[in-house]
């Protein structure tokens, strides 16, 4: 959802100001109204709430009663993630059956794709148990719709071009794939509601749909559009249900981890990465390694370096179990999970500096030109160790690397890590306006 400019609309107290047409002095006026609390001409107080202040809580309490909420939602949900259930569209708790499937696919394409909400929309306490009540029970798709007969080679086309775009995908960035994302899935959607098929070609076209509903969930996330992104998986993974498909479910549940840990949600990212282990083959190591690897990330977002440490040594082990017969196509990208970013990043957050940069400096030596996006973000990581580390020159020259490196990638996923690790640059460093003059060029 965006303001009457089109912006990103990136807390969620905006995202309800927006869809009841209240201006910020509005909301001070009912809050006054209802609390007694003294908000007269004090539309900055409300500004602030938007940018990080948290409101007292006779405010809160003022602000749910006019949203129709009790108190008790505020005292169980700290601000703002209450505020994510006012007027919840997702219906996480629908039976997994077809019918249901269809409706939230049916809905996904007509507006996710213009959903620009950057926060998140759904709680973790509402992903864990979409994780832990996912069924895969199939059940009769054979369809006798009055449309045109659906082709084994039209979703053979359809296949095809998912794979396609997780290469433009890796090459660009997640903006500028997301429209062509969307317009595939609803084409897929289209042939699923108004096509004739036979059972088996039903099973694939919903597989397809689970496929691109999880691409387009990842662009969306990479382009920094949180609230469609978890939208598009949440299709994705009634998709993958309807289907049967086991993998690509699992690989939903990870994209929805991988948000969570950046979110900063590390409780979260391992019950999601436990619930989509739970369900894969022992014998797919690398989707193993690559679920482990994740976790590890969730461990280092919660403080346990120990727990991380461990488990990427797993996720190694797992990896130099690989056998590519075993593995989904997918799963292309994953390299030897302790040379991956995401390890860089959790040896960051666990302080294990030295490590981080040896991990980030030896996946960037295995990257090749269709890694544009990933040798970016790699960069970023490598620069913070360094500066971290005391070493401002070296940081300097990757920082100066990593902002070259973004041109012709569109990820404000991995923009805003560059904006990050320019603030923490000395402001009074002369290095420092030169950096950001470097990339004002870009």
């Amino acid at each position: 959802m965006t303001n009457e400019r089109g912006d990103l609309i990136d807390h969620p107290l905006a995202d309800v100001r927006a869809r009841r047409g209240w201006s910020l002095a509005d909301v001070a006026m009912l809050v006054q109204r209802r609390s007694g609390l003294n908000m007269a001409c004090r539309r900055e107080k409300v500004w602030r709430w938007e940018r990080g202040v948290t409101p007292e809580l006779a405010a809160q309490y003022a602000l749910a009663a006019e949203l129709g909420l009790g108190v008790d939602v505020v005292r169980t949900h700290a601000w703002p993630a209450w505020l994510l259930l006012v007027d919840r569209s997702e219906p996480t708790d629908a039976a997994w059956t077809a019918r249901e499937a269809a409706d939230v696919l049916d809905r996904v394409v007509g507006s996710a794709g213009m959903d620009r909400r950057g926060f998140l929309i759904l709680t973790g306490a509402t992903t864990t148990a979409l994780a832990t009540n996912w069924s895969t029970a199939q059940t009769d798709l054979l369809s006798d719709n009055a449309g045109a007969r659906v082709t084994p080679e039209s979703v053979d086309h359809l296949h095809a071009r998912v794979e396609e775009l997780w290469r433009l995908d890796d090459l660009l960035g997640g903006g500028p794939c997301l429209d062509a994302g969307v317009a595939d899935l609803r084409l897929a959607q289209r042939l699923i509601a108004t096509g004739r098929y036979d059972a088996s070609l039903g099973t694939r076209l919903w597989s397809l749909a689970a496929s691109l509903a999880r691409f387009c969930g990842f662009a969306a996330f990479d382009a920094g559009q949180d609230a469609a992104a978890q939208r598009f998986w949440h299709a994705g993974l009634r998709a993958a249900a309807v289907a049967g498909d086991v993998d690509q479910g699992v690989y939903v549940l990870s994209n929805l981890a991988l948000q969570a840990a950046y979110a900063g949600d590390g409780g979260t990212t391992v019950a999601l990465l436990d619930a989509a282990r739970s369900r894969v083959d022992p014998a797919a190591h690398t989707v193993l390694a690559m679920l482990n690897c994740w976790a590890v990330r969730g461990h280092a977002v919660n403080g346990d370096g120990r727990a991380a440490s461990a488990l990427l040594n797993e996720a190694d082990d797992q990896w130099s179990r690989r056998r590519a017969e075993d593995d989904p196509g997918w799963v292309y990208w994953m390299p030897q999970p302790s040379l991956t970013a995401e390890a860089g990043t959790a040896l960051l957050e666990i302080g294990d500096l030295a490590a981080a940069e040896r991990c980030l400096t030896a996946g960037l030596s295995t990257l090749d030109a269709s890694s544009a996006r990933e040798r970016n973000l790699y960069l970023v990581r490598l620069a913070e160790a360094q500066l971290r580390s005391g070493r401002l020159d070296e940081a300097v020259a990757t920082a100066h690397e990593a902002i070259d490196a973004t041109n012709g990638v569109d990820s404000v996923r991995v923009s805003r890590r560059m904006d990050h690790l320019l603030d923490e640059f000395p402001a009074t460093e002369h290095v420092t306006a030169t950096l950001r003059d470097h990339r004002r060029g870009y």
